[in-house]
């Protein structure tokens, strides 16, 4: 990829979760690999909304009794103009019948990386049944979602 004379305007960087040792360093639109012990910039990909930008770790541990802990990462905005600033983010636990048990987190957050505790109780501070519930983080408006299991044994 060419770039006008003077080059990019570096607007992030980024670690590489998978290969720590790497970064990537984004301008806007685009993101490049960059390998530390070289000045060569490879384009990897344009920034879209997608997994990539968020995650959600399954809980541990899983069976659990009586607490689990949930990680989760917001790594950058839906796009580039929300990226500087917080997202939307919620945690809610669900039953398997889809019924709301609880919500964990339902706040902005800023670029990072989260954990929060369940202590197997729902909104009102009942402890749930035995069983198997679904947690889902939702991200900047809804634009990204991810739902996993997990298994409460009393």
């Amino acid at each position: 990829m060419a770039f006008p004379t003077g080059g990019p305007t570096i607007v992030t960087i980024d670690i590489d979760p998978v290969h720590p040792s790497r970064f990537y360093a984004g301008t806007k639109g685009h993101s490049f690999h960059v390998y530390p012990r070289t000045d060569i910039a490879v384009e990897v990909d344009y920034f879209l909304s997608g997994p990539t930008h968020y995650s959600l770790s399954q809980n541990y541990p899983n069976p659990f009794n009586p607490n689990t802990t949930i990680c989760y990462a917001i790594r950058r905005g839906g796009d580039w103009e929300s990226m500087n600033g917080p997202v939307t983010t919620t945690l809610k636990i669900y039953n398997v019948l889809g019924q709301q048990v609880k919500t964990l987190v339902n706040e902005l957050k800023e670029i990072g990386n989260y954990s929060v505790v369940w202590d197997g109780r729902d909104d009102h501070d009942r402890r749930v049944a035995s069983g198997i519930y679904l947690y889902q983080l939702t991200v900047d408006g809804g634009r990204w979602s991810k739902t996993k299991r997990m298994i409460l044994l009393r």
